[in-house]
Order: C-alpha cells, then structure tokens, then sequence
C-alpha cells in the first residue's frame, strides 16, 4: 500500500557539536538544543523520533485513498437485433461506477443520444438502410478506469428477395413490404382495418420479417363493399406460395376466408399445434388471392368497380 509522510523528515544534522555527546539537532526545521546523541532513537515501526532532550517527535503518516472501483457496462441491449430497413430500435444499458459514458458508431442517432448514469434508454433509433451496425458505449471514472461494450442490430431488406430454392408461382402477382402496405412494421397495426387490392386472378405478396418478435396473433380478410367471393391466404417462405408444399413449421398457415376466421401465428418456443409456427429473424410474404392458389381460371372475385378489394386486419 503506497503511504506518504506528511511530516517528513527533512533534516537531521549536527549544530555546533560533536557527533557524540550534546549538541543541537535540527528536525523538521526545528532545533532541539542541547540534545543527547546517543539518546536519540527512531521507532522502526512508527518512524515516531525521540530525542531524550527535546521530546517526543511523532512522524504522522497519511495513508492514500484505495484505488477506485473499476466500472463496468453490466449490459448493452437492443430492443430486436434484427429488423427491416426503416424500422427502430431502442438501446438500453445498466453500468456500474461509471462516472460518465459516451455512444459511438452505430446509427439512427445513437451518438447524439445523452447517456443516462447507472443505468437508461435511448430514443427510437430509425435505421433506414440494410446492414449490421455496432453500437458501441464507452464508459470511464476518475479511478481512473474506462471500458466498453457493444451490440450488433441487423437491418434486412425491407423487400427481401425470395429464397433461391423458391419455385415460380403459377398466377401473376405483385410483391410489396408490410411497412409499405399496412404503414407500419410487423405484425402492426394492431386491429386497424387496411383496404387492400389484390390482382384479379393473381395475388399480392405481402413481404415481413419476424424479427425477435415473441408473441401470437391473427390475420383476417374481411368482405370489402365493393368487392365479394372467397378469398385464400396464406403465410410462406416464397412469394406467390399457396401449395401444401410449405415447410412443417408452416403448418396450418393457409385459410380460406368465406366471412369469419383468418390465419392464427405465433412465434413463441415450441410447436402450437393449431396455429402457424413463425420461426424469428426470419423472412416471409403473407400471399393473398381471389383464386384457388394455382389456377387463375378459378377467379373468383365478384367486384362493381373491377378493383378486387378485401379488408385485412391483423392482432396480436
């Protein structure tokens, strides 16, 4: 443990004397007449000085404050690590004996964001391009100690390309994002009614990814006023996809809505067997159709205004 002595001593010399006998001794600065050298004695363990003539000199030491506690990021989190372009996310950290921290890197403004101490939030961060950005926390004390801490978000193509092994479906049809057709990231709106055409003897392909989304819901077709006939859905890792050719975790992912009803999801651990198992971070397409899926003769969307219509709603 370091120490320092705060009354050192600076001096200690022969004043008019003999190295034996008396003379004057001069500690600190001050002079002890007349002391007895062979009486003077320094405590090995208080370094306190005696002089038999002049008293005690007590040697008072000062003891350095322990060094500080190092800081530490306990944690760096981000609300979803992966989204699609033009969705937000939301930091968040907790921190230990950290006097002051500042963002970098990263996006969507995390290095303007003002870092509240122990522990805090940031703003909704809006990433709008598809990348993987490291949003980085650096935190110091006056120990002195500094550390950091990161966390990664991926932002996926808000239209994502179909897989490769996808086949070419069989109607004609039109792909578009979630965000683009319900104004809001997925599985949003909760409960708002979206009017939605759909291509008279194809389908619209609805484009979304899970992301770390944990939850179940619904979707529904409701009968617009213009428009009438049956309408199939169905939830697929390729656009266009109404066969029965969609994988196990797909089950019970298609429906046919004549009034009621719709396709119940989840993407909570293990298989619900009566509802359709969404893996997370992962890309699919809600495709919609007037038709039976595959043969676009199967029209049937009864309309006044030959715009095929149907209502859509999603919970959760």
């Amino acid at each position: 443990m370091k120490r320092t002595i705060r009354l050192m001593v600076l001096g200690l010399c022969l004043v008019n004397g003999m190295t034996t006998g008396s003379a004057d001794v001069v500690i600190d600065g001050q002079v002890v007449q007349a002391a007895d050298i062979s009486q003077i004695t320094i405590d090995p363990v208080s370094g306190d000085i005696n002089v038999s003539a002049g008293g005690l000199y007590t040697v008072v030491r000062d003891t350095d404050p322990e060094a500080g506690p190092s800081v530490v990021i306990n944690s760096l989190t981000a609300s979803s690590t992966s989204i699609l372009e033009g969705q937000s996310v939301i930091i968040s950290w907790t921190t230990t004996a950290a006097d002051s921290c500042t963002p970098s890197n990263g996006g969507g403004g995390w290095t303007s964001q003002v870092i509240a101490l122990p522990s805090g939030s940031s703003a909704a961060l809006t990433l709008a391009t598809a990348g993987t950005y490291s949003f980085r926390l650096n935190c110091s004390n006056a120990t002195p100690s500094s550390t950091f801490r990161t966390v990664s978000v991926t932002v996926n193509a808000d239209d994502p390309a179909p897989g490769d092994d996808c086949p070419t479906p069989t109607l004609a049809g039109n792909t578009v994002s979630w965000a683009g057709h319900f104004t809001q990231t997925w599985p949003d709106p909760i409960y708002a009614e979206v009017t939605t055409s759909i291509p008279r003897a194809g389908y619209l392909a609805i484009a979304f990814n899970t992301g770390n989304f944990v939850d179940d819901g619904g979707i529904a077709s409701i009968q617009h006023t213009s428009t009438s006939g049956n309408r199939l859905g169905a939830i697929s890792e390729c656009p266009g996809d109404f066969s029965q050719r969609l994988p196990d975790t797909l089950f019970r992912c298609t429906y046919e809505w004549y009034i009621g009803g719709g396709i119940i999801w989840n993407t909570e651990s293990g298989d619900q067997s009566r509802e359709c198992n969404l893996q997370p971070n992962t890309n699919y397409y809600l495709n919609l159709t007037f038709t039976d899926g595959v043969d676009p003769t199967t029209d049937r969307c009864v309309t006044s205004t030959g715009v095929c219509r149907t209502i859509m709603r999603v919970s959760h």
